[in-house]
């Protein structure tokens, strides 16, 4: 990243590197990589960046507080979306997207959180962000097997995300 001249991407790559942070548990290098990624949207004048970068941040923190009010979240969310828009920018719809699905998850708002996480993929290219696709693709199947959804069509609906198909085969060998 040393070698990247464009503070925009840089900020991009650090974006996806913070993201596997959170994944693996390690939110102060997280913390560390968000606020380089803050910097880099600074140098670049890209608050869309800066917001996005908070905005991801915010998702990995009520990982591990349980103060934090998704409101906060909520709100951020929507101002990155009307920017994003604004913008022409799907990257910044799509954050938003995946940060009110989370935001609904916490409080078990299932049909909200699988909404949301629809809208998501419904702009998302699997080939672009394969990390992206196959966590929201978890969790809507997540969404459908806990919310509301009457079980045979929820099943249905799994069956037809290729990430459903990995989650039911594993529960069958596990049942076998």
């Amino acid at each position: 990243m040393a070698l990247l001249e464009d503070d925009r991407e840089r900020g991009e790559l650090l974006m996806h590197l913070a993201a596997a942070a959170v994944d693996e548990g390690d939110f102060p290098r997280a913390i560390a990589l968000y606020d380089e990624v803050k910097a880099a949207a600074r140098l670049a004048n890209d608050d869309l960046l800066e917001m996005r970068a908070e905005l991801e941040w915010l998702q990995g923190r009520q990982l591990i507080d349980s103060s934090m009010d998704q409101a906060e979240m909520l709100i951020l969310a929507d101002r990155v979306e009307t920017l994003a828009v604004e913008r022409g920018e799907r990257s910044g719809t799509i954050a938003a997207e995946i940060a009110r699905a989370e935001a609904y998850l916490v409080v078990c708002r299932w049909m909200d959180e699988l909404a949301a996480l629809e809208r998501a993929q419904a702009r998302l290219d699997p080939g672009e962000d394969p990390r992206l696709w196959m966590r929201s693709t978890a969790m809507i199947c997540n969404s459908l097997r806990w919310g509301p959804v009457p079980a045979a069509e929820a099943i249905a609906r799994i069956m037809t995300q290729e990430q459903g198909k990995i989650l039911a085969e594993a529960r069958l060998e596990v049942l076998v």
